[in-house]
C-alpha cells in the first residue's frame, strides 16, 4: 500500500477511480443543475401567477422569492455582474409583494397612503 502524495492531485483518490478534481467537477455540475431546476420552476410559475386575477396572484411574491437566493448563486458563480445586480430590484420587488399581500393586516384602522 502506497501512500498517497498530497502534492500529486491525481494520487489523492476518495473514491475508487476518481481524483479530488474530478469529484469537485461533478459536485460541483450536480449543484448547478439544481440551480437551474430551481429556477426552471420558480422563475415562470411566478410570472404566470403575476399575472393572473384573482386571489392566485399574490402567491406570485413567493415564487418569485423562493427563486431569488438561486438567481444570486448563478449570477455569481457566472461573473455576470449586471444581472447580479439587477437580482437585488428583483428581491425588492418581490419582497414588496409578500409585504403588500401577506404582511399587512387586512381591514382594520390603518392608514393607506
Amino acid at each position: 500500500m502506497r501512500w498517497p502524495n498530497l502534492d500529486e492531485s491525481k494520487s489523492l483518490v476518495f473514491t475508487p477511480g476518481k481524483t479530488l478534481t474530478e469529484i469537485h467537477k461533478s459536485t460541483h455540475k450536480g449543484i448547478k443543475m439544481i440551480e437551474q431546476i430551481f429556477i426552471l420552476i420558480t422563475g415562470p410559475f411566478a410570472a404566470y401567477l403575476s399575472q393572473t386575477s384573482g386571489n392566485c396572484a399574490k402567491y406570485a411574491c413567493l415564487f418569485g422569492m423562493a427563486g431569488q437566493p438561486f438567481w444570486f448563486y448563478a449570477t455569481y458563480k457566472a461573473e455576470q455582474w449586471g444581472m447580479f445586480v439587477l437580482c437585488f430590484f428583483y428581491a425588492f420587488a418581490w419582497a414588496q409583494g409578500i409585504k403588500n399581500y401577506w404582511l399587512k393586516p387586512k381591514g382594520g384602522n390603518h392608514e393607506i397612503r
